[in-house]
């Protein structure tokens, strides 16, 4: 056993609190934690579990401090490439220009070796433990990204990413191919952790996003979901243009099929024709589904995201480059819809979860004091309605991101029976970007 002394920065089940632990021990065995107790109780810890309290405790005091290993429930790992690269472009565009050519560099092993290794060394240095990863339709490099988070000891849900409509020739594959593709990552990503007590590396049904997908491919996906006992990522309600452009997929094919609209949208509109609501027809929206920015969320829709048990991955830094709009997290949370952050690499120029901690908050008072601008809320008690609190988006970056993983039993927190993954930070480290002042205020 190995115990850790120090102060421990722990979400609590409320996503509004976070517990402090100040000097506190951690007892950790085989990887998973067995007791947090107070450090007083340190000789009666070391009798019951049987370890010296001396050799076997390692100190961590000062300005020091844990904190549960942070997950990004959104990253596209062969985007980092492209960091920052033309953020005003519409998404649509971006991806045609910029995104499309880019992956598709990623036959090339030795390319992808190289950039899904700094990424994944930036991410650890920047405190993401966990990350669910968008790879490219090549299944050797996705593997290859699979080999570099075990490599660094990072866990890893990593989707093969299929496409068969709306993307280059030769960026694309045809729908059979892609489900036999996806089908054949699945098996060969689950033997890389062989021999491993914990596994690291979990492969995931990874439908880009409807422009790109024809509904044989994502329900054909679905069934490999059900049968493999996958996570499912994809993009909802991104952005104007998307949610246009799905509109225009679902009428064509609604005429061409002879399909009338039966939905009882009644004032928010026909939801058939919306991502949501397609997702779900074909069997994609379930627990263990992942939906990266749902900015143009109709409530009707967060509901039945709660329904099924889906979740949603806030990504506010991308959010505001390329959906025009800003998620309305409080309400989201409000209705009971289970929310993890992403950063969103490339959309999101940043590859850190500190990032998008702060950029949750700025983006909840952004939207809050839009519409107190025009009116919506108003009087002193009513100003609080759409805040997102620092402590709550840490919240959101722990424990919200091991709920929509299918986690909350495994991570997220310092509890019994948890896997003791954590990061140790110190502002005082040499070099490091924080001023700490003694006895301030």
């Amino acid at each position: 056993m190995r115990v850790y002394r120090g102060t421990f920065v722990n979400p609590l089940n409320d996503r509004r609190y976070i517990d402090f632990l100040r000097d506190h021990i951690v007892g950790v065995q085989d990887g998973t934690i067995a007791f947090v107790e107070p450090a007083s109780r340190l000789g009666e810890m070391a009798t019951i579990h049987g370890f010296n309290p001396e050799s076997d405790v390692s100190v961590f005091m000062g300005n020091q401090f844990f904190i549960p290993g942070m997950i990004d429930t959104h990253i596209h790992a062969p985007q980092y490439a492209f960091t920052g690269t033309a953020t005003s472009c519409p998404l649509m565009e971006w991806l045609e220009k910029f995104t499309y050519p880019t992956e598709s560099r990623f036959s090339d092993l030795g390319f992808a070796e190289q950039v899904y290794s700094k990424l994944i060394s930036r991410l650890l240095k920047n405190g993401c433990t966990t990350g669910l990863y968008y790879a490219t339709i090549h299944n050797e490099s996705s593997l290859a990204l699979a080999r570099c988070a075990l490599r660094a000891g990072q866990r890893a849900f990593i989707g093969k990413v299929a496409m068969d409509r709306n993307a280059p020739d030769h960026y694309r594959q045809a729908t059979a191919t892609a489900i036999e593709e996806t089908e054949r990552f699945i098996l060969d990503a689950r033997q890389l952790n062989s021999g491993l007590t914990h596994p690291l590396v979990e492969p995931v049904v990874t439908p880009r996003f409807i422009p790109t997908c024809t509904s044989d491919l994502m329900s054909g996906l679905a069934a490999l979901a059900a049968k493999h006992h996958c996570l499912i990522q994809t993009h909802a309600v991104e952005s104007i243009d998307e949610v246009a452009f799905v509109k225009s997929l679902h009428d064509a094919e609604a005429r061409h099929e002879d399909d009338a609209c039966h939905c009882s949208g009644g004032e928010t509109g026909c939801l058939c024709e919306r991502d949501i609501m397609i997702l779900d027809k074909l069997g994609l929206l379930k627990p263990g589904t992942v939906l990266a920015h749902a900015v143009h969320l109709k409530e009707e829709e967060a509901a039945l995201i709660k329904e099924r048990g889906a979740a949603i991955s806030h990504c506010p830094l991308s959010n505001y480059f390329f959906s025009q709009g800003v998620l309305p997290l409080r309400r989201c949370l409000d209705w009971g819809v289970t929310v993890g952050l992403g950063t969103d690499v490339a959309g999101g120029y940043a590859p850190s979860l500190l990032t998008a901690i702060r950029e949750t908050v700025v983006s909840s008072r952004t939207l809050e004091n839009r519409e107190l601008q025009e009116g919506r809320v108003g009087g002193p008690r009513l100003r609080s309605e759409l805040r997102v609190t620092w402590r709550e988006a840490l919240w959101l970056a722990t424990m919200g991101g091991a709920q929509s993983l299918m986690l909350a039993n495994r991570l997220g927190s310092f509890a019994p029976g948890k896997l003791f993954d954590a990061v140790l930070v110190d502002p005082q480290a040499p070099g490091s970007p924080f001023d700490v002042f003694i006895d301030a205020p």
